[in-house]
C-alpha cells in the first residue's frame, strides 16, 4: 500500500503549491475561492482514481497468479526390471523417474521438458527422451522411467556410461508459458553410490 499513499501525497503537496500560488495571484477573491474549490475537487479526483487504479493493478496481478500453472518437476531415484520385447533383459537395475506434476487449476500448454548430463565436459541433451511439448492438464501427474545405465549407453554408444556416470551431473529443467510470460524451472542433480543426490 505504500503505491497509492506515496502518490496521494504526493498530489497534496502539489495540490498546496497551487493554493499558495492562487493565494498570491492579484484576482478578486471569489475567483480565488473558486480557483480553490476547484483544485480541491480535482485533488480528491486524483486522488480516488490513484486508489482505483492500484486496487486494479493488485487485482490483475492476483488473476494472473490464479491463472498461472503450478508445474513440478523432480529426478527420482528407483529400481526396476528391464523388458525388451516381452525378454526380460535386467533385474533390479537402477532407474531414473523423471517425475513432472501440475499442481495447479490451470492447464498447462506447450510444456516443454528437457534433461541434460554432464559427464565432466559440459552439459549435453540427452535425446530421445521426451517430446517436443505436452498438455498437463490441471491436477495431471506424470513420469517418464528409463534404466538409467542402459539407457545412456544406448543414447552415448562412444562413452563408458559405467565409469562416465560416477560424479556426473543431471539437469532437468521444464518450461512454459504464463500470463506473467515465459517461466523456467530447473533442478541439478549428482549421481552417488546412492544414485540421483540433488545439489
Amino acid at each position: 500500500m505504500k503505491t497509492p499513499f506515496s502518490i496521494t501525497l504526493f498530489i497534496l503537496i502539489c495540490g498546496a503549491i497551487a493554493t499558495c500560488f492562487i493565494s498570491n495571484t492579484c484576482i478578486s477573491l471569489s475567483d480565488k475561492i473558486g480557483h480553490t474549490i476547484t483544485l480541491s475537487a480535482s485533488v480528491g479526483t486524483m486522488i480516488a482514481a490513484s486508489f482505483a487504479i492500484y486496487a486494479y493493478w493488485i487485482n490483475l496481478r492476483a488473476f494472473k497468479v490464479s491463472q498461472k500453472p503450478k508445474i513440478r518437476i523432480a529426478a527420482l531415484n528407483g529400481q526396476g526390471n528391464v523388458v525388451d520385447n516381452n525378454v526380460l533383459v535386467a533385474e533390479n537395475v537402477h532407474q531414473t523417474l523423471f517425475d513432472y506434476k501440475n499442481l495447479g487449476s490451470v492447464d498447462c500448454e506447450k510444456l516443454k521438458l528437457k534433461a541434460q548430463i554432464d559427464f565432466g565436459d559440459g552439459y549435453q541433451k540427452i535425446p530421445n527422451l521426451f517430446e517436443e511439448h505436452y498438455l498437463l492438464q490441471a491436477e495431471d501427474d506424470r513420469a517418464r522411467r528409463i534404466p538409467t545405465l542402459r539407457f545412456l549407453q544406448n543414447q552415448f554408444p562412444n562413452t563408458n556410461i559405467e565409469k562416465a556416470i560416477i560424479g556426473s551431473k543431471l539437469k532437468f529443467e521444464c518450461c512454459f508459458s504464463s500470463l506473467d510470460g515465459k517461466e523456467k524451472k530447473s533442478l541439478e542433480y549428482i549421481w552417488s553410490e546412492f544414485g540421483w543426490q540433488i545439489l
